[in-house]
Formats: C-alpha cells, sequence, structure tokens
C-alpha cells in the first residue's frame, strides 16, 4: 500500500525558514507523533459523560472508509433496538441490512464504549496540529471512526494510524480504541455482514 506523509505548506515554510535539516524536521515529527498518541487528557481526571439509564436516544456510529486497495467500506449504526448496516466495499454484505437489539445488548455495547474511555481521546488522530502549530495530513490509508451521539453529548474519534519502515507517520489512539472497534467487527462478523 502507498503512503504518503504531508506537512503543511505552513509547516515547511516553517522549517526552511528556520533551517532545519531533514533529520531536525523528522525528529520534530516524530516528537509530535508521541506528544500526540493515545489519550487527550488523563481518562482519571475526566468525567464521562452522564447517560439516561435506558440509554434512550444514544448511538454509536463505527465507520471504515475503504482504501485503495481492498480494506473494507462500511457504517455501522447502533441504537437502542437495532443496528443498521451499510457495506459499500470488499464486504460480505453490500447494501443495507438491518439486525434487532435486546436493551441487554445495547447496553453491553455502550458500557463498552465507557470502559474504552472514549470520552477522554483526541477527537482527531488523522491529521493532528503538533503543539509547534504545524499540521500533519495522512493520505491513502484507511480511516475508521467512532461516533456516539446522545440528545445532549457527542464524540467521534477517527484514526487513520500508518507507519512508515516501522515508524509511525501520524499519532496512534489508545489500545482501547482499537479493542472497542474489534468489539463491533466481530458484531458485524456474527451478522455475516463483514
Amino acid at each position: 500500500m502507498h503512503r504518503v506523509f504531508s506537512v503543511t505548506l505552513l509547516a515547511l515554510l516553517t522549517s526552511v525558514t528556520l533551517g532545519q535539516s531533514k533529520p531536525d524536521r523528522e525528529a520534530q515529527r516524530d516528537a509530535c507523533v508521541r506528544s500526540l498518541s493515545s489519550f487527550a487528557a488523563d481518562p482519571a481526571l475526566i468525567k464521562p459523560p452522564e447517560f439516561l439509564e435506558d440509554f434512550k436516544g444514544v448511538t454509536i456510529e463505527y465507520f471504515e472508509s475503504g482504501c485503495f486497495g481492498d480494506c473494507p467500506s462500511f457504517t455501522l449504526h447502533i441504537e437502542h433496538n437495532k443496528a443498521i448496516w451499510n457495506g459499500h466495499a470488499f464486504v460480505r454484505k453490500k447494501g443495507r441490512a438491518e439486525k434487532q437489539l435486546s436493551s441487554s445488548e445495547f447496553t453491553a455495547i455502550v458500557n463498552a464504549w465507557i470502559g474504552a474511555k472514549m470520552y477522554a481521546m483526541r477527537d482527531d488522530y488523522c491529521q493532528p496540529t503538533c503543539p509547534d502549530g504545524t499540521r500533519t495530513m495522512i493520505t491513502d490509508v484507511q480511516n475508521t471512526s467512532i461516533t456516539l451521539i446522545t440528545p445532549a453529548y457527542s464524540k467521534q474519534v477517527s484514526e487513520c494510524f500508518t507507519t512508515t519502515d516501522g515508524k509511525p507517520d501520524n499519532p496512534k489512539p489508545p489500545q482501547e480504541y482499537y479493542q472497542f472497534a474489534h468489539r463491533l467487527v466481530q458484531f458485524a462478523k456474527s451478522n455475516h455482514w463483514l
């Protein structure tokens, strides 16, 4: 898979203006990636959002964008009584499908979102702003996102983690992001959608 690391024009001009060598720019990028990986703030210091006891009005959506290869592309939308699938490419079920959910199944999914501390993660791991103000952009990789919406709260976390020669090109979300995403992928697989 072809991967490209792009830096904004402003960042390039800043690097050239400051006379930084290529190793200095790479070291600066690596430091930025390390500093923005993991949670946005210590989850122990952030209070999770409050939900109604029955999770009424809560939805969770998992999205995979696909890529220029054979990466799956789909959206999985989950609400209190059903899951709605919309498969686009490289999936078992293209188009729309629906499955009824019990309240205990939905409660378990929402509790897994809370347990993953998704509320403490950065919103965007794909085009982060470094502490020095530069922005990075990754292209030609699969993007995923997990969104939770309630009547009074919303949170979306986007990721597109990739590496070149074993070095991260962009920040990596905490492992809990991938564990929760895996749970949603397994749900789709169990319904023969993925």
